[in-house]
């Protein structure tokens, strides 16, 4: 059964249209993992930062800066 409202969109669907976009935009490969990194990662709700050094501290302000132009740019 589907619960979503006529016409909305899965939040997964639209980050995987969004990385399909950029992947045909040409953009490197490594660019294109950041931003599925970012958007996987970063949209959950209950998300909490895994660095390497295993610290879990809220994000920085550049960072969250980089998640908005990531989400936001004009296209």
């Amino acid at each position: 059964m589907n619960h979503t409202p006529s016409g909305s969109l899965f939040l997964s669907k639209a980050i995987q249209g969004f990385i399909n976009y950029k992947i045909a935009e040409g953009l490197s490969q490594r660019t294109i993992d950041s931003y599925e990194r970012l958007l996987n990662n970063w949209m959950r709700n209950d998300y909490v930062p895994r660095r390497y050094s295993g610290k879990t501290h809220p994000l920085s302000p550049k960072t969250l800066r980089n998640v908005w132009v990531t989400l936001f740019q004009k296209q």
